[in-house]
């Protein structure tokens, strides 16, 4: 499907009328995720050379989708518990369990994570690990998805749509072709995601 098909029409004001043709479920999307998929499609049709804004506006939305579906669920776990994270880490994903400590004691969903942390994150809670808070969350990860080691794992498809994002966040173009097998990785890739989310809306 090119994505000149894939500039769609917005019905009426609000996201949830968006009638997106390659989305599976749309109706599960967190609603900024909307609004970046959707502005990032319209741009699309007036881009002249340099198409680094559609696909940073995607990737957002695939990073906004894992923070909210994924990251806030851990928050709200951890809020509800009486988890002790001043232990000594001795794993060798220490720099990895940090951030996620960080994270964990700031309680704050709107807390930054970036992509490359998120990924890192999640890769480490299902290495072979023996580290307690990374052990602890591993069921809570699969209590919203299945594993997806082909979308998480190093030199996956997340690994992809990060390293052609990052070929336009300093002073590279990203052309059309380059845009295009970008969306082709991302809509396989996203479409994964949501469609495993285990909460999906009936």
């Amino acid at each position: 499907i090119s994505n000149k098909l894939l500039a769609n029409i917005l019905v009426g004001s609000s996201p949830d009328n968006y009638e997106s043709k390659w989305c599976n479920n749309w109706g599960a999307l967190e609603d900024n995720s909307k609004i970046f998929i959707i502005e990032a499609q319209n741009l699309y049709e007036y881009v002249l050379e340099d198409y680094t804004a559609y696909v940073q506006g995607l990737t957002k939305a695939f990073e906004n989708e894992i923070l909210k579906k994924i990251f806030c669920n851990f928050l709200e776990y951890y809020n509800s518990s009486n988890l002790d994270l001043n232990y000594k880490i001795t794993d060798s994903n220490k720099h990895t369990i940090n951030t996620f400590r960080n994270f964990l004691k700031k309680g704050d969903k709107e807390s930054f994570l970036s992509l490359d942390q998120m990924i890192y994150i999640i890769r480490a809670i299902f290495s072979d690990t023996e580290d307690k808070l990374l052990l602890i969350f591993r069921p809570i990860y699969l209590k919203y998805f299945k594993q997806m080691n082909e979308i998480f794992m190093q030199g996956g498809n997340l690994y992809q749509i990060k390293d052609i994002r990052n070929t336009g966040a300093h002073t590279s173009p990203i052309n059309q072709k380059l845009a295009d097998n970008f969306f082709e990785i991302f809509n396989s890739t996203f479409n994964d995601f949501i469609n495993n989310y285990k909460f999906l809306p009936k």
